[in-house]
């Protein structure tokens, strides 16, 4: 009996491997912007090392609970991005000992040294939203901002009651409203159920004195939940913009924009970025 029970959970375990594999494997997001595509530049960064240190948790990168994000920081005609966790309010960051440079534009990547980051100016992540965590917002509603609409072009917003519906930049000039379209079904229970995660997202990014929409980045989302996009989305400056592109606790590729060059010019179409995710 002990042992046909042990092989139940046996089963059992195996199952939920092969789902996490066949998940992971299918994750892909596809990137166009418009109307400048030379503004935004997409980041593939390999797997983050874990820190070695005697402090470090064992599980560093791959607990929810763990308040992991990106870092960033200034470079010449780029930014710097580095990794961390923070395991508890009351304790500080742990690094990956993995640090790179980021090149607008191509999107080139260099590891760069622990000197080099400690002598860079410090990025903050802003996530202010015109919209409060407990207001009770509908996909019909549109977004109010300095006595203003901007609308959205998704039929879906991010969450009812959720600030993860757009993004105020750090000096109130630019809202990035987040929508998207499609089917997302997680059934209970979550380990062994069903998730489908397929459709378009859509970020609009509006310059708020004039209203008129400065940039706009879209495309569409296949195995992985956009919520995780706009939730760490970030203002990290007051041009640059940043949107993860994958799952949670990967934070291995986003998309980049700097607003202030985002000049109308050819609209994407043809040149649209593809990232497949395994």
């Amino acid at each position: 009996m002990r042992f046909e029970f042990l092989t139940f959970i046996l089963k059992l375990a195996l199952t939920a491997l092969l789902l996490s594999v066949s998940v992971a494997l299918g994750e892909t997001v596809t990137v166009n912007v418009t109307p400048n595509r030379k503004a935004c530049t997409v980041v593939h960064l390999p797997r983050w090392k874990k820190p070695l240190t005697a402090t470090a948790d064992r599980d560093w990168g791959e607990n929810v609970g763990m308040g992991c994000d990106l870092d960033f920081r200034s470079s010449d005609r780029g930014v710097q991005v580095g990794s961390y966790c923070q395991p508890g309010r009351y304790t500080g960051r742990i690094y990956s000992p993995d640090k790179y440079a980021v090149s607008f534009g191509s999107g080139r990547i260099r590891k760069i040294t622990d000197s080099e980051w400690d002598h860079a100016d410090r990025y903050l992540n802003f996530r202010d939203s015109p919209v409060r965590s407990d207001e009770l917002m509908k996909d019909d509603d549109t977004i109010l901002y300095k006595g203003k609409p901007f609308p959205r072009t998704g039929s879906r917003s991010p969450g009812e009651g959720s600030d993860m519906a757009g993004r105020i930049s750090q000096d109130g000039s630019f809202l990035a409203v987040n929508s998207w379209d499609g089917i997302i079904a997680i059934s209970e229970p979550l380990m062994f159920g069903r998730r489908q995660f397929d459709g378009h997202y859509y970020v609009d990014i509006y310059n708020v004195d004039s209203g008129q929409k400065a940039l706009a980045v879209s495309g569409e989302f296949h195995g992985v939940d956009p919520h995780i996009f706009f939730e760490k989305s970030a203002w990290i400056s007051k041009y640059y913009f940043v949107l993860p592109l994958d799952g949670e606790l990967v934070h291995r590729r986003f998309i980049i924009c700097d607003v202030e060059v985002s000049r109308p010019a050819q609209p994407l179409g043809k040149g649209s970025s593809k990232c497949k995710f395994q």
